[in-house]
């Protein structure tokens, strides 16, 4: 059941994978309890999560060993600033996009008004109308 945050987007990527069933918190109904309870005591879905499981724990070094080694690591290269995002120096419109995001408004606002001048002209050429000139003595 997430709640909040990236919790969905994990959810989601269990539920693909075959090894949770996603229930929402605010609709949940006794039929969907029901229903997932199903689902996970399937052998079936058992299979596929002990394969989940073995992928998961088939690695080089267990998380605490991963984790000591790259606090090691950082501290042996004062900080690892060849690993730091490319980011972490750009100013905040690069960083936002903002300049990408002028750029695109005024082209928009630039076409747009090119589009509306142009059908003006063209509506107002179609639909003009014929005045008399009445002559005055």
């Amino acid at each position: 059941m997430p709640q909040f945050g990236d919790q969905y987007t994990n959810a989601k990527a269990l539920e693909a994978s075959g090894g949770g069933v996603i229930l929402d918190f605010s609709t949940i109904t006794e039929e969907d309890i029901y229903g997932a309870l199903r689902a996970v005591l399937d052998p079936s879905f058992n299979k596929q999560a002990k394969e989940l499981s073995a992928r998961f724990k088939d690695r080089p070094m267990p998380p605490l060993e991963t984790a000591v080694y790259w606090v090691e690591y950082v501290a042996r290269h004062k900080g690892a600033h060849h690993l730091r995002s490319a980011a972490v120096g750009m100013p905040y419109y690069q960083y936002l996009l903002l300049d990408v995001v002028l750029f695109l408004a005024v082209t928009f606002l630039t076409i747009s008004y090119v589009f509306y001048a142009t059908c003006r002209f063209a509506l107002g050429k179609l639909f003009k109308k014929e005045e008399k000139k009445v002559k005055r003595q």
